[in-house]
């Protein structure tokens, strides 16, 4: 069995066709100003680094917000007969009772704050 051989046409570093169409490129390349040579480059950087820096911002943003809810929420639990009278006397929650309405508060503070 012979080994594999590249097509005659095939441009190998060394070839003809491959000269020929670096020569080709070169050329088209240096007529190009350096300062958009360097905003090419800066283009291609920031395509593939910008959307990485957003998702982790966007993961900053949203962990940030789940420890302000969930450390809400725990206040509400070290002190429960406070957070039963602000939903009693300052929150006044419309058709739900204080005390299940500060319950629900409170388990949706601790828990859909895991959500963001």
């Amino acid at each position: 069995m012979k080994p594999f051989a590249a097509p005659p046409h095939a441009e190998s570093p060394g070839s003809a066709a491959h000269n020929h169409n670096r020569q080709a490129a070169g050329p088209a390349m240096l007529a190009q100003p350096v300062w958009r040579q360097h905003l090419l480059r800066v283009d291609a950087v920031s395509r593939t680094v910008l959307p990485w820096l957003q998702a982790l911002a966007l993961l900053a943003a949203r962990l940030f917000l789940l420890s302000v809810f969930f450390r809400a929420g725990l206040s509400k639990l070290q002190d429960w007969d406070s957070t039963l009278f602000l939903f009693q006397e300052e929150y006044h929650v419309p058709l739900l009772p204080p005390a299940l309405a500060a319950i629900m508060g409170t388990a949706g503070e601790l828990g859909l704050s895991a959500l963001l």
